[in-house]
């Protein structure tokens, strides 16, 4: 495994490109960049402006992440399948840094902030959370939803470090709402599942950029 660091926000990438796998035929094509989620079916290739997704596993993955791949414009074909996506012929393994459905909670400080993340990994493309925020031991905010993998995850994944300065891999699960939430999760140089957290908000106030982000652990 080759591993890169790029400059970006949301997208620092390590290498992970595995065999050669062959497409399915589908059975239908749907026109449309807005993939909802109850067109989610099996055997079927979305169309997006200039990249197409053949999807042969639709409980592995959500909408979001289907989207996204149609909009990145980081490939011309995806086929996704139940444990692994074919990208232009290339196949792809997902990382399987949090098992699934297992329930993770994470706790984590920043200042006087205690934060607590749960999460569980529900499908390939997707986790569901809940981040609660308390200081002196009094609730500032509760957030909860689902968060979808990004898209790049398959060109490498970003580069975090633990509070030691020792760097881990860490993937992307993204939630647009009232803000814009980024859960960065990844095993780090023990094997414990950590993350740090990037949210973007109207309300400035309420932002929390990687480099103030605490580190949440197991």
């Amino acid at each position: 495994m080759h591993i890169q660091k790029l400059i970006g926000p949301l997208v620092g990438l390590v290498f992970a490109l595995i065999s050669c796998g062959d497409a399915t035929p589908v059975k239908n094509t749907v026109d449309t960049s807005a993939v909802d989620s109850a067109q989610i079916t099996s055997d079927i290739q979305y169309l997006g402006k200039d990249s197409e997704v053949v999807l042969l596993a639709p409980e592995a993955y959500d909408s979001g992440f289907v989207n996204a791949l149609l909009r990145s414009n980081l490939a011309k074909k995806y086929i996704l399948d139940h444990d692994a996506m074919t990208v232009d012929g290339e196949k792809i393994t997902f990382r399987n840094d949090l098992k699934l459905n297992q329930v993770y909670e994470l706790k984590g400080k920043a200042g006087e902030k205690s934060y607590t993340l749960i999460v569980k990994r529900v499908s390939n493309s997707t986790l569901t959370y809940k981040l609660e925020e308390s200081k002196m031991g009094q609730s500032l905010a509760s957030d909860e939803g689902k968060a979808s993998l990004a898209p790049a995850f398959f060109i490498g994944s970003e580069l975090d470090e633990d509070d030691e300065g020792n760097t881990y891999p860490a993937d992307v699960y993204s939630h647009e709402g009232d803000c814009m939430l980024d859960i960065r999760i990844g095993l780090d140089e023990k094997g414990a599942v950590s993350a740090k957290l990037i949210r973007q908000c109207n309300d400035e106030s309420a932002n929390i950029d990687l480099e103030d982000s605490p580190l949440l652990t197991e």
